[in-house]
Formats: C-alpha cells, structure tokens, sequence
C-alpha cells in the first residue's frame, strides 16, 4: 500500500501462501 515495492512482496507473499 506503501508503493510499488509493498504489493510487490504483497503478491509474491500471496502467491507463496
């Protein structure tokens, strides 16, 4: 939400879970 970075990590986190 921060920025670009944030979602990101966001999407790679998500795509690990």
């Amino acid at each position: 939400m921060a920025g670009k970075q944030v979602k990101s990590d966001d999407d790679k986190f998500q795509t690990n879970k």
